[in-house]
């Protein structure tokens, strides 16, 4: 555990609003964003099954990753795989989709095409790494996830360009909100809705906080509550993967599949150990005031002009969409290729070391 930990750790309920801001963003960024759930935190079903799988997942991954000293570029990548696979137990989609049926490829009854987008994709970034990245940035006072990313996209997060970023992340995620929302009206409510309420859960933690004096090492769940949010995670498994399309469940080819899809990206998360990034929050200069509130207030601001104003003008461009979506799943699967190779690389280094200590 680490040191920062052990000198000053918060009150739990004060963690518990964190999990639950995490988890908002979370769901905010993959179901909004993406469409597929344009208000999860105003109906029953977004409140007990959409927030609620989302907040688990991202607690226990990111648990795991705190736990386990895993913080690393690769370890996140890893980590938001192992989300992104929900996809097969719960909703079912990576072996009988719902959406893109001209796409479906099967290969031992698992769509790949939407495996490839949806597990090396869309969840890893969008539900589980930049959802971590922007809790730290706005929620803590330390900067880890910004240092576990690769030396050219850590320069571009840093501090002095948090507006820049604000701005283009807006840009991107109001691009992705029109493409599958149906009208004007739909994409207005739901855009100003959910960033009216994130935005200002978000400032209320900051007053409460005074300017965030806490780390995301001493927020994120301990031993026992890894354990709890763990059980509970394993508890939507089983009733969601009961209850929801129990009909779209494969053969035996379809289930060892994505089992071997579970075991390849947990063997890499424990293998990613060895490119742990180590640095911690006394590393990086608190942003001048007012910095984080301003990037806070723009983005919800570009972000619900360019949605409203793109689907006003363009409407239903959907092909344009889909095509940005798909170029997508085809850089994180390069992601994923230098990932994988990364740590064939290291395991030899650190076999040929083991072979010359011996000699020596």
């Amino acid at each position: 555990m680490d040191s920062e930990q052990r000198i000053s750790s918060p009150p739990l309920r004060l963690k518990l609003e964190f999990w639950l801001l995490l988890g908002m963003l979370s769901t905010a960024f993959a179901e909004v964003v993406s469409g597929s759930s344009p208000f999860p935190f105003f109906t029953p079903w977004g409140v007990i099954v959409v927030a609620p799988l989302y907040t688990l997942h991202i607690l226990v991954l990111a648990g795991i990753l705190n736990r386990f000293r895993l913080w690393s570029w690769q370890g996140l990548c890893f980590a938001g795989a192992l989300f992104g696979l929900y996809e097969a137990y719960i909703t079912k989609v990576l072996w009988e989709p719902t959406w893109c049926p001209e796409l479906i490829a099967k290969v031992w009854d698992v769509s790949w095409p939407h495996t490839i987008l949806l597990v090396l994709w869309w969840h890893p970034l969008m539900a589980f790494i930049l959802p971590l990245a922007i809790a730290e940035t706005l929620l803590t006072k330390s900067r880890r996830i910004v240092h576990c990313l690769p030396r050219g996209l850590r320069a571009l997060a840093m501090r002095h360009q948090v507006s820049f970023l604000a701005v283009l992340l807006a840009v991107a995620c109001g691009l992705a909100t029109t493409a599958p929302a149906p009208s004007v009206p739909l994409v207005m409510l739901s855009t100003a809705a959910n960033s009216t309420l994130l935005v200002g859960l978000i400032l209320l933690w900051r007053h409460k906080t005074r300017g965030c004096e806490y780390t995301l090492s001493q927020l994120l769940p301990g031993d026992r509550g890894l354990i709890v949010s763990t059980a509970l995670l394993f508890f939507l498994y089983a009733v969601t993967g009961a209850a929801l399309r129990p009909e779209a469940f494969p053969s035996a080819k379809g289930h060892l599949a994505i089992a071997a899809l579970y075991v390849l990206f947990i063997l890499a998360l424990i293998r990613s150990r060895h490119f742990t990034c180590g640095l911690e929050h006394t590393d990086v200069i608190p942003a001048p005031p007012g910095t984080i509130t301003r990037a806070i207030l723009t983005f919800a601001a570009v972000y619900i002009g360019v949605a409203i104003g793109v689907k006003g003008v363009l409407g239903p461009a959907s092909i344009l969409f889909a095509l940005i979506h798909w170029a997508g799943a085809l850089l994180g699967l390069g992601v994923y290729v230098y990932a994988f190779h990364s740590l064939r690389r290291t395991q030899s280094h650190l076999t040929r070391n083991d072979v010359e200590a011996h000699a020596g």
